[in-house]
């Protein structure tokens, strides 16, 4: 199992465990990666895991997916974001690994 497996195979069981000796063991892998990244960087372990407990659920790369949509006369819908930001944007979302764009 490689370093990284480890750390989302903990991340996973972080966001899935049913009961809390589940969710110690799962908590001491994550403690075990988090320490050998920082040996790997230089950085503080307890920064690493913190980042780490960010992500919950499924580890997997996500792929940025974006559209433009005409109009019959060409002209491209755009989404708008809410009021506070002010600004336009085209349509995006995710696409996790493995999943294919459908129409």
């Amino acid at each position: 199992m490689t370093l990284d497996a480890l750390r989302a195979t903990a991340q996973e069981g972080l966001s899935y465990a049913e009961n809390e000796y589940d969710r110690a063991r799962y908590r001491k892998l994550l403690g075990m990666a988090s320490e050998k990244y920082a040996e790997i960087t230089g950085l503080n372990a307890e920064t690493i895991r913190k980042v780490f407990l960010r992500e919950h659920g499924s580890i997997t790369p996500k792929v940025g997916v974006d559209v433009a949509v005409p109009n019959h006369k060409g002209e491209i819908l755009a989404g708008l974001y809410p009021a506070r930001f002010q600004r336009y944007a085209a349509f995006s979302g995710i696409i996790p690994r493995g999943r294919l764009w459908q129409r």
